[in-house]
């Protein structure tokens, strides 16, 4: 019986706020272990000769997410990340199926972690999850309580359609990848823009100010920055973001309580300055590291603008021959979803629907990914192959439907 239950059984349906991909590209040693039986690594062989397995890493903003036969009232509006390996499954009829297997999922939610782990095997464990725009800028900073998912995001949505990333497999003649770690904190910048740095700072440190969210300290921002003093970082779902309010002293835009002393100031802020969004990461423990970091209603859907927001995005805008095709292929979500049932020896397939799906490549800066730093990733060089953005379109999941090994249904 709780085999059953945990085949997706319910039909869902939302409204994706926002949806940023990031796939990164690994040797197939590293990945075709974590596969289970049934299943076989989605694989993209380079103009170099070498060939890649793929990881995803998502961000979704959900609005409304509920029961299909249910009216959006009934819905939650959530953000969430997952981490995703890229497969191939075959059937009888000489049909392949291609989705996405479900490695981790983390939310701000507690009855989504609830629910989703009592309904399917996606791995939902609670972390404190900040989603915010600053113009052009959507910067998603995400701390798991066990620390194995913590990641760090800004996506500029004002470089689309930007270029493939330095190193991408699917990129002919590309530039090659910058040596270091690759995830060095604050050392990397957006692969088609002017630098920028976490916007939480490292645990431990001090909190940035709000003139400055996203640059270090040690470092002058960018001539014509789009982060200058007074440029406040508005969480979405803020009533004051994008009409250019000030909020008042001590606010907690996205709280649902802001569990603030006097004097004291919220991540991003001086004292004395507008406190946006959660609590900075020194002030939280391991008992309530997940929880109130986004409001309970969000998230508005970023205007689809081609403009360039600044002249460093062109920098590495000259034309480079790729394998477009491929690119977009390897751009998630997939049309199918799929899980393994180790007591039945089975696949449970999850087909979805999507409307007007068209992502686009933007510009990137990731300065934490501990889930690919960890665990079967250890010692490995993640390369990120591309970034894709999509935003304000309708979300759909069927009922799981449970296969034999060889693709037949049961």
């Amino acid at each position: 019986m709780l085999q059953a239950l945990r085949r997706h059984p319910l039909p869902m349906r939302t409204r994706f706020g926002h949806s940023l991909v990031l796939t990164y590209a690994l040797p197939p040693a590293v990945l075709e272990p974590l596969l289970p039986p049934g299943l076989a690594l989605d694989t993209y062989t380079a103009a170099d000769g070498s060939t890649h397995g793929f990881v995803a890493v998502g961000i979704v903003s959900t609005q409304g997410l509920r029961p299909a036969p249910l009216p959006s009232a009934f819905g939650i509006d959530v953000v969430l990340t997952g981490y995703r390996i890229f497969a191939r499954f075959p059937t009888p009829g000489g049909r392949t199926m291609r989705g996405l297997y479900i490695l981790r999922s983390d939310t701000h939610r507690v009855a989504l972690a609830a629910a989703g782990n009592l309904l399917t095997r996606y791995h939902y464990r609670l972390a404190r999850v900040r989603l915010t725009l600053d113009g052009d800028r959507l910067t998603a900073t995400v701390d798991s309580r066990d620390g194995g998912a913590d990641l760090t995001v800004t996506a500029d949505l004002g470089s689309r359609p930007a270029p493939l990333p330095p190193g991408s497999p699917f990129a002919r003649g590309s530039e090659p990848l910058p040596p270091g770690p690759p995830f060095a904190r604050g050392s990397e910048s957006l692969t088609a823009g002017p630098p920028v740095a976490q916007e939480f700072a490292a645990k431990g440190s001090d909190p940035q100010p709000l003139d400055s969210p996203v640059a270090r300290r040690s470092e002058p921002l960018p001539s014509g920055s789009a982060f200058t003093p007074g440029s406040e970082l508005l969480a979405l779902g803020s009533p004051v973001a994008r009409r250019g309010a000030s909020l008042p002293a001590g606010s907690a835009v996205g709280s649902r309580s802001a569990r603030m002393s006097p004097g004291s100031s919220a991540v991003g802020s001086e004292p004395g300055s507008s406190a946006v969004g959660s609590e900075p990461d020194s002030s939280f423990t391991e008992s309530d590291r997940p929880g109130s970091a986004l409001p309970d209603r969000l998230l508005g859907t970023v205007p689809q603008r081609h403009k360039l927001i600044s002249s460093g995005v062109t920098t590495h805008s000259r034309s480079v021959e790729s394998d477009a095709g491929a690119a977009r292929r390897f751009a998630g979500p997939l049309p199918y979803t799929f899980d393994y049932e180790a007591a039945t020896g089975s696949i449970v397939v999850v087909k979805a629907h999507r409307s007007d799906w068209t992502p686009e490549p933007v510009a990137v800066h990731v300065s934490r990914c501990t889930f690919l730093e960890r665990g079967p990733f250890a010692g490995t060089r993640p390369v990120l192959a591309q970034a894709f953005h999509v935003a304000g379109l309708d979300y759909s999941w069927h009922r799981g439907v449970r296969r034999a090994l060889d693709g037949s249904v049961r």
